[in-house]
């Protein structure tokens, strides 16, 4: 293992500490874990069925992760190209949320064998994913450090990709300075290969002392995900189903709380002039969609995309 120029910062030391640390957070946040996390408790566990280790046959497979819906955009890329250029090996693709196995499972079209979801990363669960699953190797998109889970491939010397790399500002701003840099530089070590978007992630990540032979600029997945998808999004089928015609329509997309009034607000001030237009709304988490239609009804005749029947001048998504 690589050891760190501070010495005491070695990645044995950082395991020493992160250990009772997360099994402590465990411990205190259990119940509301167990509450909140129903779908694929087990699974988080780091326990799979049988019936998915079945599906494998008894072959390593190849692990992608993806935390929800974002990541899981990045991630399909990839793997539909290790597909068109002949791996023809299993594939897991995790997710950590419920939304992002449904985009998973709409995306995926039969190119990955199995969805599972990630095991939280306490050392227990994450040994038993790795001893069930046995994978030959690890990709993880975007952002993710889990340190058990890296620590883990690496002791097995498994080794892990971090494919659509980004260093955000807020990212940057935590890891530029003192101990977190010297965390970074450990963490990021145990990655075989980083793919990143730009040469600004790459900067950033040498600046902190990774190596600049481990990066690899390779742009952003997710516009590759959308040239791959372009040809099946269909205008006519969607202006067949929600009854449109020539209305102009006003789209906004992956919207959170506190955003949904301003959209509303501007579409009431385009109405003045443009009394045809129709507003779709895609919050950020479905979940919330039943309050955003709240919102808008009371201005103006909403329905949600799962009932569409009828006349409508604002649309929720729901699903």
């Amino acid at each position: 293992m690589k050891y760190s120029r501070q010495g005491w910062l070695d990645l044995s030391f950082l395991r020493s500490v992160y250990q009772p640390l997360i099994n402590i957070v465990f411990a205190a946040s259990w119940f509301k874990l167990k509450g909140k996390y129903t779908e694929g408790y087990d699974e988080r566990k780091g326990i799979v069925s049988p019936e998915k280790l079945a599906i494998l046959g008894g072959r390593s497979p190849l692990w992608v992760h993806g935390v929800s819906v974002g990541e899981v955009q990045a991630a399909m890329p990839l793997i539909k190209e290790a597909r068109l250029n002949g791996y023809s090996g299993p594939i897991i693709l995790s997710t950590t949320t419920e939304t992002g196995k449904s985009m998973a499972l709409k995306l995926g079209q039969g190119i990955f064998d199995i969805h599972i979801y990630y095991p939280w990363d306490k050392r227990k669960f994450v040994c038993s994913a790795l001893d069930s699953l046995k994978p030959w190797a690890f990709v993880t998109a975007e952002t993710e450090l889990w340190p058990n889970m890296l620590w883990e491939l690496k002791i097995r010397n498994i080794p892990a990709f971090l494919v659509n790399g980004r260093i955000s500002d807020r990212t940057w701003s935590k890891l530029n300075m003192g101990i977190t840099r010297h965390i970074g530089i450990e963490l990021y070590g145990l990655f075989a290969r980083m793919f990143v978007r730009y040469e600004s992630d790459a900067s950033r990540l040498t600046r902190i002392g990774v190596g600049r032979s481990k990066i690899q600029i390779c742009g952003d997945c997710k516009i590759d995900a959308l040239f791959q998808r372009k040809n099946t999004a269909d205008a006519e089928v969607w202006r067949k189903i929600l009854s449109l015609h020539d209305e102009p329509v006003f789209i906004a997309g992956s919207t959170h709380a506190g955003e949904d009034e301003i959209i509303i607000e501007a579409f009431e001030l385009l109405r003045k002039n443009v009394p045809s237009a129709k507003l779709i709304i895609v919050p950020r988490h479905p979940e919330r969609a039943l309050a955003v239609a709240d919102l808008a009804s009371a201005k103006f005749c909403t329905r949600l995309i799962s009932d569409t029947s009828g006349e409508w001048d604002v649309i929720v998504v729901d699903r």
